[in-house]
């Protein structure tokens, strides 16, 4: 792949020149900006290879003219809309204007290249993104069943069998 992300090599970028003593943020929304991405990494809701790819999928001028940490908050907005856990006019507004489902995101499933519902239907609520979607793998009061997965004997380093 050779687009504008792919700048190792390339000319007339000049060197990476870093800044003597730099802060780790300059100022306060870049450190909320990691913070938010760390929180939705741990969230499950996008894969790390769906991450990389909406700082990728940037037009290349916004690639080009963003610093490190607006890719991140651009990256967040992206994502966040594509899986419908906000909507357009939230992000404009800055907070949320409707009530949210509770623990949403858990179940979310990505959009599929295939799917031509209206971004309205993947919002929250629907079945592509609420809670109730996913079906637990047990029901209370069904019977379960385990194995032992412990050995009936174990080996010493001497190689001599001991019975449990």
């Amino acid at each position: 792949m050779n687009s504008v992300h792919d700048l190792g090599g390339m000319q007339d970028f000049g060197p990476v020149e870093p800044e003597p003593n730099e802060p780790p943020f300059h100022s306060a929304w870049e450190a909320r900006s990691l913070a938010l991405n760390r929180a939705m990494s741990y969230a499950k809701v996008w894969t790390i290879d769906r991450s990389r790819a909406a700082i990728e999928e940037l037009p290349p001028v916004d690639y080009l003219s963003m610093s490190y940490y607006e890719k991140w908050a651009a990256r967040l907005e992206k994502l966040l809309l594509e899986y419908g856990l906000v909507d357009a006019d939230e992000i404009a507004a800055g907070h949320s204007l409707r009530p949210r489902l509770r623990n949403s995101a858990r179940a979310c499933s990505p959009p599929t290249a295939g799917n031509t519902s209206s971004p309205a239907s993947r919002s929250r609520g629907s079945s592509k993104c609420s809670p109730g979607s996913s079906h637990p793998r047990t029901v209370r009061g069904s019977a379960r069943h385990s194995r032992r997965f412990s050995p009936e004997s174990f080996a010493r380093r001497t190689g001599r069998r001991h019975a449990t």
